[in-house]
């Protein structure tokens, strides 16, 4: 997909972005076509993606639709804890550079249930858990919040009504 200077597009790692120009430059040996995006929440940084490579960094933002549809689907997940931490790793590291939307927010809620289940038993949830959990919020909820038309604080109280209705 070619975007273009104001589109909407995710970048794997930072969330959702404005493409704010394509431009040919010498970042490495020779002269290539970057997107320069611009992180919505985060107005101080630019990335510079090489055209030849959108594919593995950027897609379009979901829609208003898909946002009801994974949280409606959200009760009926079928992502399962990897007990294995080294295993867990590999999974967390994986779904950071490719993970969609709707697993993300399956592992959100996974995750959470998890960690209930560790303050219950009396044990300590694990850090890099806790800093995985924390990372992929904020990338759902300010991809949410942009479509929404919401601030991303808000999407937790949009995510429990839509369950509840």
């Amino acid at each position: 997909m070619r975007w273009k200077s104001g589109d909407t597009v995710v970048h794997s790692r930072d969330g959702i972005c404005t493409v704010v120009d394509i431009r040919e430059m010498s970042l490495t040996d020779e002269p290539q076509e970057y997107y320069i995006l611009q992180p919505v929440y985060e107005r101080g940084s630019k990335l510079y993606i090489p055209i030849e490579k959108e594919a593995l960094f950027l897609r379009p933002p979901v829609t208003e639709a898909e946002i009801r549809e994974y949280v409606k689907k959200l009760p009926e997940t079928n992502v399962k804890w990897i007990g294995d931490e080294k295993e867990r790793q590999t999974m967390i590291a994986e779904v950071r550079k490719t993970g969609s939307s709707e697993t993300l927010l399956g592992l959100i809620s996974l995750f959470y249930k998890k960690r209930n289940e560790q303050h219950e038993q009396g044990k300590k949830f694990h850090s890099s858990d806790e800093q995985f959990l924390k990372d992929i919020e904020t990338r759902v909820n300010r991809e949410f919040a942009y479509v929404l038309g919401i601030d991303p604080g808000e999407v937790p109280a949009y995510i429990r009504d839509t369950l509840s209705a």
